[in-house]
């Protein structure tokens, strides 16, 4: 794929290209995003077609894999391991569910580029904040832009961040990529200060030296997903971000800033501790949008919804189609939509 292609908005027109799927045994039957006019390509991760009517036939919801042909597959025994000492976590119910870290989950799915009928059922929910002095910084060549979150801003689970093809940018490189295509003459400075692992609390402790100092134009703010699994009520959460735009404010009024809310961990995982206590992954995340909105109306900057992206995702995919870890962190895929809608508020100032 080019980058015209990765960061062709998905929400918009009548076509989509890499729409990531998966094939647990089991559950042959795929949703697409939209309801698929025409079947143009399946590929797998290395972009080996896959053969319709052999490996994939079209359905009316999307495509159905074949279980006699070759298309890449995950049995149910790897999924939910019943002896694995090792890369799994606990179910509520009993029993365990897979996790990596590594291009398992790449490797095993697939790829869908297809037509459908234009709608807009995925249209981004945010909120647009000033933004013009970003815009006139690149025009007159110069940027320093910076992000700042967890994980996942970090880059994981992009290909390319874990040495797997397609060797896919996450989200922070695919918004830089994308600025330079669209202003090739400015010269744009580029940071990422994110640790994974991080909660907002984290960010604020650490505001001076990941982010002040850097002194960026435009910051792309994004924590939530580990302060959701710890369960950090909303309050905590609110404090915690109104405190690194507040320092952000006092010493560098100029700069503009994205608030971006986390995609959702996947319902099913636990950790055990050693009293037998199990915590999900999928805690109060969904919590966490409207504190951000009320925000970035407060405050003037930008918001970006990607917590209601994944939700309506999701009620036609599974988690495991658009997961690197199949815990909490975004395939190639997911990436792209991070992207996508983040250079959206962007060149909607054009």
């Amino acid at each position: 794929m080019d980058l015209k292609q990765i960061l062709k908005p998905v929400w918009k027109g009548g076509e989509v290209i890499a729409e990531s799927a998966m094939y647990l045994e089991g559950n042959e039957e795929v949703k697409l995003m939209f309801p698929p006019k025409e079947i143009r390509a399946v590929r797998d991760f290395t972009g080996a077609p896959l053969r319709a009517g052999a490996d994939y036939e079209q359905t009316e919801e999307g495509i159905r894999f074949l279980p006699a042909g070759n298309a890449p597959r995950l049995s149910r025994e790897k999924m939910f391991p019943k002896d694995a000492e090792s890369d799994f976590f606990a179910l509520k119910e009993g029993g365990k569910i897979f996790f990596t870290e590594g291009g398992f989950f790449h490797r095993h799915q697939v790829f869908v580029d297809y037509a459908h009928e234009p709608s807009a059922a995925y249209e981004p929910e945010t909120v647009k904040g000033g933004l013009s002095a970003t815009k006139k910084l690149l025009e007159e060549g110069k940027l320093n832009l910076l992000f700042y979150g967890d994980s996942i801003t970090c880059g994981a689970n992009a290909s390319a961040e874990i040495y797997a093809i397609p060797f896919q940018n996450a989200y922070p490189k695919l918004v830089l990529e994308g600025l330079a295509a669209r202003y090739p003459y400015a010269q744009i400075s580029y940071a990422n200060t994110a640790e994974g692992g991080q909660t907002s609390e984290w960010g604020l402790k650490n505001v001076q030296e990941r982010l002040i100092d850097r002194a960026p134009d435009l910051l792309v703010l994004a924590f939530g997903m580990n302060d959701g699994t710890w369960f950090k009520d909303e309050g905590a959460f609110d404090g915690n971000i109104r405190g690194i735009l507040n320092a952000v404010r006092e010493t560098l009024p100029d700069t503009e800033i994205i608030l971006v809310s986390p995609v959702l961990p996947n319902p099913l995982p636990c950790m055990k501790f050693d009293d037998g206590a199990l915590v999900p992954f999928c805690g109060i995340q969904e919590k966490y949008p409207p504190v951000l909105r009320k925000i970035a109306e407060e405050y003037g900057v930008s918001f970006v919804n990607m917590t209601a992206f994944h939700q309506k995702l999701l009620q036609r995919k599974r988690y495991y189609e658009m997961t690197g870890n199949n815990v909490n962190h975004p395939n190639d895929f997911l990436h792209r939509c991070y992207a996508q809608i983040i250079l959206s508020l962007l060149e909607e100032e054009k």
